[in-house]
């Protein structure tokens, strides 16, 4: 086990309803979540050969918090941006929520997922947080205080042709900036894509169309 992985279990919630639940008491939806998701996957392979190859992971995520938050601030959410950590943070001040990628098992109901690239001394502050303001299963958001930083993490799955997404409560991160222990993972169900995309062209300016089915949690 490397030092960025998960060594404590988290409480893991997967079934749909349960989610469904969770998810109300954070005023969110799994349609919120997928949709800004795919966002961050459509501009991704909107990238081509002559970007750097970095260029797909970043339009990723900054697609993914940019139409996470084009949701929700509508709605009363605000945007936060603290030293780099851009936080979308509910109107009531209940939780925060940060847009990471993911390692490989994210999204997998027995995965010990973490961040696919470390965080810095912000991230860590506000994780740190989060064990003051543990969410006991039975608390709803108005029992909640301090105000507890969410992670929804992504892992866009090139070999199996599917994104995995979850939202999830980080109480501990490691010298080295990846998330070790989580109190609670809401798994949201997989989405599949077609993992071969078009050709990409100069002359394409819009990125190929992806077709989507929601999958069972593995």
């Amino acid at each position: 086990m490397t030092n960025h992985q998960v060594n404590a279990l988290p409480q893991v919630i997967s079934d749909v309803n349960q989610v469904h639940l969770k998810l109300q008491e954070l005023d969110l939806t799994e349609d919120i979540l997928l949709y800004a998701v795919l966002r961050g996957l459509t501009a991704k392979r909107s990238t081509t050969e002559n970007h750097p190859p970095i260029a797909g992971g970043i339009m990723a995520y900054l697609d993914t918090t940019r139409f996470l938050r084009d949701q929700l601030i509508p709605k009363g959410w605000t945007r936060q941006n603290i030293n780099n950590l851009c936080i979308t943070r509910h109107p009531e001040n209940t939780c925060d929520i940060v847009v990471s990628s993911g390692s490989s098992d994210t999204g997998r109901k027995d995965g010990n997922p973490s961040n696919k690239n470390p965080k810095g001394n912000s991230a860590r502050n506000y994780i740190d947080k989060n064990q003051l303001g543990f969410w006991p299963p039975e608390e709803t958001t108005q029992s909640k205080s301090p105000q507890n930083t969410w992670m929804l993490i992504y892992y866009i799955d090139e070999s199996e042709g599917e994104i995995r997404l979850e939202l999830s409560l980080p109480t501990a991160i490691d010298d080295s900036g990846y998330v070790k222990t989580w109190s609670t993972r809401l798994l949201i169900a997989a989405v599949s894509f077609d993992s071969e995309p078009e050709p990409k062209v100069f002359e394409a300016e819009f990125s190929p169309d992806i077709d989507i089915d929601i999958l069972k949690i593995s």
